[in-house]
C-alpha cells in the first residue's frame, strides 16, 4: 500500500494526517532499532555572506552527513532572521531523488512578517547523500556596520531537525551570519610576518601590514584558523613546532637480552630538522643500578649527540632525555638512534622488521632491516667500532623526538572592524625557516628600513648577544659622512632571538643611508651592512649579490623592492628545483639585508631569484 501524506510536524497540516503519520513512523521505528546515532550537520551555507543595504543574496541550508551516516528519511528547517534588516524574496525548494514534496509549515513568511522561514520534507527511501533542501533569497533593508545572524532555531515549537525513524541524527546545527558593510570598502592586502626562530624554537606570527587602508582591529584566517581583534603591529598567535616520533604506540617485547650492549634502529626524515632527544622502551625487570646513554649517530656510526638518562627507569614504558643542544639532520638521509646500557637487560621483538612500523603521518621512517647491536660492557664514544654493528631484523625499542626546521602559514581572509573583507587562495603564504642556533652569528640576522610618508624605519634582528651595551643607529645622506642618530639598549647577553626598532621622524624628502654601530660592554664596535630608504621618491627594485661567496654557513643577502608590492625570493639548485623559499609575502618599500643560512643543503652550485611586481633577478651563490 502507498501512502501519500505532508510531513513532519507542521501544526493543522499534521493534525490532518496525525493517523497516517504514527503509522509510518511507527514502521519506521520498527525498521530501525536501537538509539539512532549522531551522523549528520544541518548547515546554512555559506557561512558569512557579505554584502550591502540594497544589495541580494542567497544562502542554501544544507544536509552535510559526516562519518559513516545513518540514513534520514525526515527533515525540517526553522531559520530565524532578523525581518528589520533583511527581507525575503523567494524561497527555492529543491526537491532532489526520493525527497517528497517540501512543504511550508504554518505559518509560511512569504510576507516577511515573522522572521522564520519553516520548511520540512520526507522520503519513502533514506538517504546518506550531502544535499540542499532550501535556496533562500534575501535583499538586504538596513543595518549598515553590523553583523546579523541566520539561525537554525532550536526551540520549542521552533525545532529544526533531521530525523531516522523518528529519532533525531542532527550532530551539528551550523549557523551564518551577514556582515553589513557601507560599501566604501577600500581594504587591498594584508602581510602576516614571524619573529625569529633557531633550533625549531616556539615563534610568534605577527600581522605586519594592511595595504588599502581598513578599520583596525581585524580578524584574520591563516592555516584555516580564525584570530579575532587584531592589530597591525601586533603579534596574534604562537607557534609551537610539533614533535613527532617514529612510533605512537606502546610496543610488546618478547625477548629480552641479558647481556650489557649498545642497540638500536635506523631511520631517515623527509624532511629536514632537529632530533632534540631520544627514548627506549624499557622492559619489567629494570636493573635500578643501570646506567642507560642514549645517542645520535651518522650512518657510519659517527656519534653526533649523546645524553645520559637520569633515572630512575620507568618500567614497561618510554623513557626519555633531551640533548644539550638539538641536532640539525638533513631530509632523506639515513642516521641511527641507539641507547646503551650497563645493566643486563632491554626489550625487543623478535622478526619485527622496522621499516613495518613506522608512524604515519610522522616525517620518520625507520629502515626495514636496520636494526642494530653490539655486545659491549662500555659506552661507545667514538665511530669506528659502531661499524661492526650488526644488521637485524629485530625491532630494539630505540626512538627520537623529531621538530621540522620549516613551516608554512596560508593567510586565506583579513576582515576590518567595520566587515570589509578579501579573501584569497590565500593572500599569502608564510614560509618561516628555523635555522641551526649554533650557526647563527652575534651581529644581526636581519636589517631592514621602510619609509612611510616623512618616517623611515629602521629594524633588525638578533640572533645572540655577547657583551652587547647596544645599538648607535647612524644616517648619511651621501654614504660617507655618517652621524649618530640614537642609540638603542642591548640584551647583554642573550642566546635568544630579539627583535629591534627605530623610528626616525620628519625627513626631508631625498635618500637615506643607515648602518648600525655594535658596542660591546668593554667599548669595542663594529658595523653592520647597509641599508636604505628613500623619502618621497620613485625607488628601484634590485637585487644584490651575496656576501661572502662561496661561503659555509651563512651568507647575507641585500635587495631593494621599489614599492610596497607581494615578493618572492627563492633559492634553486641547477636543475631549476626550489630548495628554500626565504621571502613569499607582501613586502614593505625599501632596502633589505636578509641573512641565509645553509642549514642542511649541500655543498655546491645554487642560484636564488628574487621577483616583486614585475622586476625579476637572478644571481648565483656558492656553498663550500
Amino acid at each position: 500500500m502507498k501512502t501519500n501524506f505532508r510531513l513532519l510536524t507542521g501544526k493543522s497540516k499534521v493534525k490532518r494526517i496525525a493517523g497516517v503519520l504514527v503509522s509510518l513512523l511507527t514502521l519506521l521505528l520498527l525498521s530501525n532499532t536501537g538509539s539512532a546515532q549522531n551522523t549528520a550537520n544541518l548547515i546554512v551555507t555559506p557561512a558569512t555572506t557579505i554584502t550591502q543595504v540594497g544589495q541580494s543574496f542567497s544562502v542554501k541550508v544544507r544536509i552535510d552527513f559526516t562519518g559513516t551516516p545513518q540514513s534520514a528519511d525526515g527533515v525540517e528547517i526553522h531559520l530565524g532572521f532578523d525581518n528589520t534588516k533583511l527581507k525575503v524574496d523567494t524561497v527555492i525548494k529543491n526537491n532532489p531523488g526520493s525527497w517528497s514534496d517540501i512543504i511550508p509549515l504554518d505559518p509560511p513568511d512569504s510576507n516577511n512578517t515573522h522572521g522564520n522561514i519553516k520548511y520540512a520534507a520526507f522520503t519513502l527511501s533514506p538517504v546518506t547523500v550531502d544535499m540542499d533542501i532550501l535556496t533562500i533569497n534575501f535583499t538586504v533593508l538596513a543595518g549598515t556596520g553590523t553583523s546579523t545572524p541566520l539561525t537554525l532555531l532550536r526551540t520549542a515549537g521552533n525545532m529544526s531537525d533531521v530525523q531516522n525513524g523518528g529519532s533525531s541524527i542532527v550532530q551539528n546545527f551550523n549557523s551564518g551570519s551577514v556582515a553589513i558593510t557601507s560599501g566604501s570598502c577600500t581594504l587591498a592586502g594584508a602581510t602576516i610576518s614571524n619573529t625569529a626562530t633557531c633550533n625549531g624554537q616556539a615563534f610568534n606570527l605577527v600581522l605586519q601590514s594592511i595595504t588599502g587602508g581598513g578599520t583596525s582591529p581585524y580578524s584574520l584566517v591563516v592555516n584555516g584558523t580564525t584570530y579575532n581583534s587584531v592589530n597591525v603591529g601586533s603579534s596574534f598567535a604562537t607557534y609551537t613546532p610539533t614533535t613527532s616520533t617514529i612510533y605512537n604506540t606502546v610496543p610488546t617485547p618478547s625477548h629480552y637480552e641479558d647481556s650489557p650492549l649498545e642497540l638500536g634502529i635506523r631511520f631517515t626524515s623527509s624532511q629536514a630538522g632537529f632530533i632534540k632527544g631520544v627514548r627506549f622502551f624499557s622492559d619489567d625487570d629494570v636493573d635500578a643500578t643501570a646506567t642507560y646513554t642514549g645517542t645520535l649517530r651518522a650512518a657510519d656510526g659517527t656519534l653526533l649527540a649523546s645524553a645520559v638518562y637520569a633515572g630512575p627507569i620507568a618500567n614497561d614504558t618510554w623513557n626519555t632525555v633531551l640533548f644539550s643542544s638539538p641536532v640539525e639532520i638533513a631530509a632523506n638521509t639515513e642516521y641511527m638512534v641507539t641507547y646503551h646500557t650497563t645493566g643486563i637487560s632491554h626489550a625487543e621483538e623478535i622478526g619485527g622488521a622496522a621499516g613495518a612500523v613506522n608512524n604515519p603521518p610522522s616525517p620518520l621512517t625507520t629502515v626495514a632491516g636496520g636494526s642494530v647491536f653490539r655486545y659491549t660492557n662500555t659506552f661507545l664514544a667514538g665511530g669506528s667500532s659502531v661499524l661492526n654493528f650488526d644488521p637485524s631484523n629485530n625491532n630494539y625499542e630505540a626512538d627520537v623526538l623529531f621538530t621540522p626546521s620549516s613551516y608554512t602559514f596560508s593567510l586565506t581572509s583579513v576582515t576590518d572592524a567595520g566587515a570589509c573583507a578579501i579573501t584569497g587562495t590565500p593572500l599569502q603564504q608564510l614560509t618561516v625557516n628555523s635555522p641551526n642556533c649554533n650557526t647563527l652569528p652575534i651581529t644581526m640576522a636581519r636589517l631592514s628600513a621602510t619609509p612611510e610618508k616623512k618616517d623611515i624605519t629602521i629594524s633588525w634582528t638578533t640572533a645572540s648577544e655577547i657583551n652587547n651595551e647596544g645599538f648607535e643607529i647612524q644616517r648619511s645622506s651621501d654614504n660617507r659622512s655618517w652621524e649618530g642618530i640614537a642609540f638603542v639598549k642591548g640584551a647583554g647577553n642573550s642566546n635568544t632571538v630579539l627583535n629591534y626598532s627605530y623610528v626616525d621622524k620628519g625627513l626631508f624628502p631625498q635618500r637615506y643611508y643607515y648602518r648600525l654601530k655594535q658596542v660591546d660592554i668593554d667599548k669595542k664596535y663594529k658595523f653592520s651592512t647597509i641599508v636604505t630608504a628613500t623619502i618621497d621618491g620613485k625607488a628601484e627594485s634590485s637585487l644584490g649579490q651575496n656576501y661572502p661567496n662561496p661561503f659555509r654557513g651563512e651568507t647575507l643577502i641585500p635587495y631593494t623592492i621599489g614599492k610596497t608590492t607581494r615578493v618572492n625570493l627563492s633559492i634553486f639548485d641547477l636543475n631549476g628545483r626550489a630548495m628554500k623559499v626565504l621571502v613569499n609575502g607582501m613586502q614593505d618599500a625599501g632596502s633589505h639585508n636578509l641573512y641565509f643560512y645553509t642549514g642542511s643543503l649541500p655543498a655546491g652550485v645554487y642560484y636564488y631569484r628574487l621577483t616583486a611586481d614585475g622586476f625579476s633577478n637572478v644571481k648565483k651563490l656558492v656553498i663550500r
